[in-house]
């Protein structure tokens, strides 16, 4: 039921290494686009040119496309406090740490402290049509060091992520064509 006025995908590389693995994940949402961040462990603008078109060939092969690219520059290494860096995320606070970064239990959509919910509504009464993007990092979060690891399946993490988010996209979208807040 999500809306056709904007897109769907997400870091792709949290559901498997491989451009096969990512395909298969997106097209097991329903999804046709790919937030592009690495391919077989490795970002993708240092892959081999050989490779580059391998990934290529594959995308176009699945009639999919790359909508978005998390390179290796302006990313996480972010100030997470700064006003120009906007990154809404589903944490749960455990403790500050001496870093820019708590730490933080990363939970399923709509159940953390960053009210994700109410925000997507938000964006939907505001007309928002541009691209919704998921990230995880329940199975690994890439930018930490030594890329933390977690005790669960990335592929079936990273679909359930997906489908738990439009799940509560609909619940949004409608709220916000009813005017009613998110239960």
């Amino acid at each position: 039921m999500t809306n056709p006025d904007f897109k769907l995908l997400g870091f792709a590389d949290e559901a498997g290494d491989t451009i096969q693995e990512q395909i298969r994940a997106t097209k097991e949402l329903g999804w046709t686009c790919i937030e592009a961040r690495s391919i077989n462990v490795t970002n993708l603008t240092d892959i081999p040119d050989e490779a580059f078109e391998s990934v290529q060939a594959a995308l176009a092969s699945a009639g999919f496309r790359i909508d978005c690219f998390g390179s290796a520059v302006a990313n996480w290494a972010k100030d997470p406090r700064s006003e120009e860096d906007f990154h809404i995320k589903d944490v749960r606070f455990i403790r500050p740490t001496e870093t820019i970064f708590n730490d933080l239990d990363h939970c399923w959509p709509g159940e953390g402290e960053g009210k994700v919910a109410e925000v997507l509504r938000e964006a939907l009464v505001s007309g928002f049509k541009g691209t919704f993007s998921i990230e995880p990092h329940l199975a690994s979060v890439y930018h930490a060091p030594g890329g933390e690891h977690k005790q669960c399946d990335p592929y079936a993490s990273y679909v359930e992520y997906g489908r738990r988010t439009m799940a509560l996209l609909d619940k949004a979208r409608l709220a916000s064509e009813s005017g009613s807040a998110m239960l």
